[in-house]
C-alpha cells in the first residue's frame, strides 16, 4: 500500500514539471472554461485535455486565466463508453484572446451508445467568446486500441522513452478516478 501511495505521489510530481501556471496579475485577464460533464459512475463522458503554449493544463483544471494576446492552444478529446476510451489526435490551434472576456469550449459527440466496440465517433468541438462563436470543427475519435500518439506537440521529435502526461492521466483517471 505504501509503495502504491508513493507511485501515485511521484507520478503527481513529474506532472507539475511542465504544467501552466496562471499569471500573477490578476487584472484584464482572459478566461477559458471547459464544458465537460463526465459521467463517472457509468464510465461514459466526454473528458477534454488541453495544453496553453505547450504547457500541460491538469485534466481536474477546467477553468485558466490567461494575459490577454496570442496563445497556443492544445486540445485532446476523449470520449469514454462503457470504460472504452474513443480519443482525437491533438487538435492546434492558435486562439487570441481579448482582457476580460471569457472563452468557453465545449465538446459534444454524435452518439451516446456505440453498436460496435471498435466503430469510430465523430465530435465536434465549439469555442465562444462570451455567446460570439470564434471556432467550430468536426473530428473523429478513434478507438484506443487502434491508433500511437506519439509527438504530443506535433513537432517532429518522437518522445517514446517518455511518458505523455494524457496518457499518465488516463491512468490516474482509471485507476483512482472511475473505481469511486
Amino acid at each position: 500500500m505504501k509503495k502504491c501511495i508513493f507511485g501515485i505521489l511521484m507520478i503527481f510530481i513529474f506532472i507539475g514539471c511542465g504544467r501552466y501556471i496562471e499569471p500573477e496579475n490578476q487584472n484584464n485577464l482572459a478566461v477559458i472554461i471547459i464544458d465537460e460533464k463526465p459521467k463517472l459512475k457509468n464510465r461514459d463522458g466526454v473528458i477534454v485535455g488541453f495544453d496553453i503554449d505547450e504547457k500541460f493544463v491538469h485534466y481536474t483544471q477546467k477553468r485558466v486565466k490567461l494575459k490577454p494576446g496570442n496563445h497556443k492552444i492544445f486540445l485532446e478529446i476523449t470520449a469514454y463508453y462503457n470504460g472504452r476510451a474513443k480519443y482525437s489526435g491533438i487538435e492546434k490551434f492558435d486562439l487570441y484572446v481579448k482582457a476580460n472576456h471569457i472563452y468557453k469550449i465545449k465538446v459534444e459527440r454524435d452518439r451516446e451508445v456505440l453498436n460496435k466496440l471498435d466503430e469510430n465517433v465523430n465530435a465536434e468541438y465549439i469555442i465562444y467568446d462570451n455567446s460570439t462563436l470564434v471556432i467550430k470543427k468536426s473530428i473523429q475519435l478513434v478507438d484506443s486500441t487502434s491508433s500511437n500518439p506519439s509527438d504530443r506537440f506535433g513537432m517532429g521529435v518522437n518522445n517514446s522513452s517518455s511518458i505523455d502526461p494524457m496518457v499518465l492521466d488516463s491512468i490516474i483517471y482509471h485507476t483512482v478516478v472511475m473505481p469511486l
